[in-house]
């Protein structure tokens, strides 16, 4: 148990670090997201998924598709030409594409891409503002690739994440400015409505804005949130659904600079989690009140709950760890351990060479957290980049209904997971760094 500790421990920090939405899925074709150009007659391409074939080929955004091999497609319906366009991996598309006004052949072999699940309907595609806004929205999963310049156009070296600015390849109009950053792993484009002379003034900008796309995007969420820093209020905004929401994909707020006080918008990067809701109230059984007792002694970072101590053994790190006096009902044991990056509790429920064992246990847990929870928290399978690589690693998150923000890190993970000796664990992480 003491290797497992080890392991878990060293995934835990791994993950934290790491952990970021990565919700994609997979599909086979060439790559394109596509609308009906109605006095065209012709589908033309809305959006271009980053390295899928269509883009290696050089298809453009705006294209019209003429014909698929040698088939004409005008007037057909969107249903119909995208059925023509489907085929098998490693199967060859001829296209002929029609751009400002010349006709031009393409021949791309279809592939198995990978794709963010969060793509953008514009709702009023001939409102400039807003086809730009979802322009950028919908590059953001991709880390801005298609709506900035290739090289920055600057860097700011005061900090030690040198942070890099890029151009923008986007006009919104009536605003003042655009700015992509890179800063570490983090990427951003703040939206400068306008910079004013007063607090008041931004304020009133930044609500008339608000007041305009919560008319034109109806599928969205608003929501006032005040700052845990120093109690300003700003909105965030992302995409609602009628089993959740996704996590906030932008925020609008009011920012004082060296001229004045700007009031923005912005938009972040990455594929923002999916969150379910739960729905019925929380089960009051033995595994459900300590699930919970856990999860209140979260923000104090479990000091409550600390058992006996397990002094460091290796002078290398800090493998120090306290007991936990509040075991759920099913944990072989438990154990809370501080590390450079947070505190978390681990509770381990399964260790063996038997996946379909390990996802019965898996599956059991799963369905007995959502039940300890109640309707006040949601849940995701956000899995972090350090479990891409292995297709037997499965990860639900579960966080507060009322955050709507993403979090460094969830406040429970249910994982499993294969260990570098080929045995399977489960385990219910709780976490504090996300709070």
């Amino acid at each position: 148990m003491k290797a497992i500790r080890i392991l878990l421990l060293l995934v835990m920090v791994n993950f934290m670090a790491v952990y970021s939405s990565a919700q994609n899925n997979t599909n086979t074709g060439i790559g394109i997201f596509l609308v009906l150009d109605s006095i065209a007659g012709y589908p033309k391409i809305n959006w271009i998924i980053v390295d899928a074939p269509a883009e290696k080929a050089g298809l453009m955004r705006g294209d019209l598709i003429v014909s698929v091999n040698s088939i004409s497609i005008f007037k057909k319906s969107l249903e119909d030409a995208i059925k023509i366009m489907k085929g098998e991996e490693g199967t060859t598309i001829q296209l002929k594409i029609k751009r400002d006004g010349k006709e031009i052949p393409y021949s791309i072999v279809r592939e198995t891409y990978t794709y963010s699940n969060s793509f953008y309907v514009n709702p009023k595609p001939d409102d400039a503002f807003l086809s730009g806004l979802f322009r950028i929205m919908n590059d953001a999963p991709y880390w801005f690739k298609h709506t900035k310049s290739k090289t920055p156009i600057s860097i700011d070296s005061s900090n030690v994440f040198h942070t890099l600015y890029y151009q923008s390849l986007v006009t919104l109009p009536g605003v003042e400015k655009i700015i992509f950053s890179n800063m570490s792993m983090d990427s951003k484009v703040d939206i400068i409505l306008g910079t004013y002379d007063t607090k008041d003034m931004a304020f009133s900008k930044l609500e008339e804005q608000l007041t305009k796309l919560q008319g034109q995007m109806p599928e969205f969420y608003f929501e006032p949130v005040k700052s845990e820093e120093d109690g300003s209020k700003y909105i965030v905004i992302g995409k609602k659904f009628k089993d959740g929401y996704e996590e906030a994909r932008m925020t609008a707020s009011m920012h004082t600079s060296k001229t004045g006080y700007e009031a923005l918008l912005t938009i972040f990067a990455d594929d923002h989690a999916r969150n379910y809701i739960i729905s019925g109230e929380a089960a009051n059984d033995e595994f459900s009140t300590s699930v919970r007792r856990i999860m209140q002694a979260v923000p104090e970072k479990f000091e409550s709950l600390k058992g006996t101590l397990h002094p460091r053994t290796s002078d290398y790190y800090n493998n120090s760890w306290y007991e936990l006096n509040t075991i759920p009902a099913g944990a072989a044991n438990c154990e809370i351990r501080t590390g450079s990056l947070g505190t978390q509790c681990l509770c381990f429920f399964y260790e063996g060479t038997s996946y379909d064992d390990a996802y019965a246990v898996y599956k059991k847990l799963f369905s007995q957290i959502r039940k300890s929870l109640g309707s006040s928290y949601v849940y995701n399978f956000e899995k972090p980049f350090l479990s891409d690589d292995d297709p037997s690693s499965k990860i639900a998150n579960f966080a507060h209904k009322s955050k709507k923000e993403s979090e460094t890190c969830p406040n429970l993970a249910l994982h499993l997971n294969k260990d570098e000796g080929g045995k399977y664990l489960v385990s219910i992480i709780f976490d504090n760094s996300g709070m």
